[in-house]
């Protein structure tokens, strides 16, 4: 929470005009419809009075040091949205041309909420979904990255590998995910859709669509 969160995006398509997404979302079928909001410990740090989505449909975050963003970027070009219908807060950056010597660009993430917060994601797990877009909102690329905010990474991660090693489970194979898990995502014509990849610190995780 509050660390700088470096990812890496490859896109074989660079232009005028296009957008990189990042939306999160829950994981869980039971879920998956729930915005991700902050709890309410945190929001009300910059939103004491509860005024950034006072009115229906509308967001003021803007106004309240963006109070209702899970998701943030460092970044002054960053786009913060809403959308009223599905209550779910996203932040856009546009894509820009790779630094000389490099072949990606690199976009600096925060998360302002932990996934154990109570009145908030409440230790349900989450997904980033990152969005190839233009300046219509039309999608033509996406990755997903599995995400956990917490305060001690290491300690999780160390019961994470113990409670696999106890299991008698691989801790190097990949877990095969069942698609009832995967968050419900209008499709894509296939004739649309771009390379992008994601990456952190320099390991690769996404793969071209």
């Amino acid at each position: 929470m509050h660390k700088v969160l470096m990812v890496q995006f490859q896109v074989n398509c660079i232009g005028p005009g296009l957008f990189i997404r990042a939306l999160p979302v829950y994981c869980s079928m039971d879920f998956v419809n729930c915005p991700v909001v902050r709890c309410t410990v945190h929001s009300v740090e910059d939103d004491p009075a509860g005024q950034a989505h006072s009115q229906d449909g509308e967001c003021q975050c803007g106004d309240y040091n963006l109070a209702g963003h899970v998701l943030r970027v460092c970044a002054f070009d960053a786009q913060y949205c809403y959308d009223g219908r599905s209550q779910r807060h996203s932040v856009r950056v546009p894509v820009a041309s790779p630094q000389p010597g490099t072949n990606c660009m690199e976009v600096p993430y925060i998360f302002a909420c932990k996934t154990s917060c109570v009145r908030g994601m409440q230790r349900r797990h989450i997904n980033v979904v990152f969005t190839l877009e233009t300046h219509k909102n039309d999608v033509i690329g996406r990755q997903v990255l599995s995400v956990k905010i917490c305060s001690c990474p290491k300690r999780d991660k160390d019961r994470m590998e113990k409670a696999l090693l106890e299991s008698g489970a691989n801790p190097n194979k990949q877990p095969i995910q069942s698609t009832s898990h995967r968050p419900i995502l209008s499709p894509v014509p296939v004739s649309k859709i771009y390379s992008l990849y994601t990456s952190i610190g320099g390991e690769l995780f996404g793969h071209p669509n």
